[in-house]
C-alpha cells in the first residue's frame, strides 16, 4: 500500500489510503500469506501478543473470532481447549483456508449481522477489525453485544493513538466522510475514547493490553523506521529490537505500542 494520508473524521484521527474496505481488498492483502504453514504454526496453541489476555476467556468456551482471516487464532484456541469458530468477508480468504484443511471451524460472514441466536458465544475476540468502518466501531460493538451471553467476554484491539499520533491528530485537517469514503482505511482510538465505545454497547472493560511497541516505534518515528530498515542492518537485528520490544515493560512502552486490546464483560 502506498503512503498514508492522515484527516479528522467527526474529532477522530483517520487514516486513508487507495483501499474500500471491501473483501476483495483484504483477499488481495492476505494473498501472499502462507495458509498452510501459519495454520500448521498455530496448532500448538499459542496466540502470540494476545496470549495473557486470553486467559479472560471462559475456560473451554464457544468463542468467535469475528474478521478471522484465514484463522490462525481459530486454530490456536481450539488447541487451548475452546470451542472456537471463526467469520471473515473476506470469501477467497476463507476458501483458500478451507482448501488446507476442510474441517477448520470458518465460515463466510458479516460481523455487524452474525446468523446466530443472541448470546450464542461465551466469548469473542476481535483482532484490529473494529477501526476499519468508516461509520464507527458502533455497529460491530452492537453485534458483539448481541451475541454475548450476559458474563461474557470480549477482548477487542484497535490501533492506538499514542502521543505523537494524537499531535497529528491536531494538525490533521476535519472532512466530511462523503469526501474520503472510497479512501479511508482506519481509525485511531485512545484506550479512553474506545473504552467509552464499547461501554454503550453494555461491555464494560476490565484489561487494558498495549501490544505491538516495535511496530509502534517504527511507524511512528521516522530515523528509528529508517534505522530498522537501513540495508546495512542485518535482520537478525530488528528480529532482536522487535523481542526486546516484546519483554519491555509495558508500564514504560505501552504507550508506544501500534495496538490496543481491550478485555470487557456482557453486562
Amino acid at each position: 500500500m502506498s503512503a498514508a494520508q492522515w484527516v479528522r473524521l467527526g474529532g477522530r484521527l483517520a487514516q486513508l489510503r487507495p483501499w474500500t474496505n471491501r473483501p476483495a481488498d483484504w483477499d488481495r492483502r492476505w494473498s501472499s500469506s502462507d495458509v498452510a504453514i501459519a495454520l500448521e504454526l498455530a496448532r500448538d496453541g499459542r496466540l502470540g501478543p494476545w496470549q495473557s489476555m486470553a486467559a479472560h476467556l471462559p475456560p473451554g468456551g464457544r468463542v468467535l473470532e469475528a474478521g478471522c482471516s484465514y484463522g490462525a487464532v481459530v486454530v490456536a484456541l481450539c488447541a487451548q481447549g475452546f470451542e472456537a469458530e471463526g467469520v471473515d468477508f473476506a470469501d477467497d480468504t476463507i476458501a483458500r483456508a478451507l482448501a488446507v484443511d476442510p474441517s477448520l471451524p470458518l465460515s463466510v460472514g458479516d460481523v455487524t449481522a452474525l446468523d446466530v441466536a443472541d448470546g450464542h458465544y461465551d466469548g469473542y475476540v476481535s483482532i484490529g477489525v473494529a477501526e476499519h468502518d468508516p461509520e464507527g466501531p458502533d455497529a460491530i460493538l452492537r453485534e458483539a453485544r448481541r451475541v454475548l451471553r450476559p458474563g461474557g467476554v470480549a477482548l477487542i484491539s484497535v490501533p492506538q493513538l499514542t502521543r505523537r499520533r494524537q499531535a497529528r491528530r491536531r494538525r490533521a485537517d476535519e472532512v466530511a466522510l462523503a469526501d474520503v469514503a472510497d479512501r479511508f482505511y482506519q481509525y485511531y482510538f485512545t484506550a479512553d475514547e474506545f473504552e467509552a465505545c464499547l461501554r454503550r454497547h453494555a461491555l464494560e472493560p476490565f484489561a487494558r493490553h498495549p501490544y505491538g511497541v516495535y511496530a509502534g516505534l517504527t511507524r511512528d518515528i521516522g530515523w528509528i523506521d529508517r534505522a530498522m530498515n537501513s540495508r546495512w542492518l542485518p535482520q537478525a537485528g530488528r528480529a532482536w529490537a522487535d523481542e526486546l520490544c516484546r519483554r519491555a515493560p509495558r508500564r514504560l512502552v505501552g504507550g508506544w505500542a501500534h495496538m490496543l486490546m481491550l478485555a470487557a464483560r456482557a453486562v
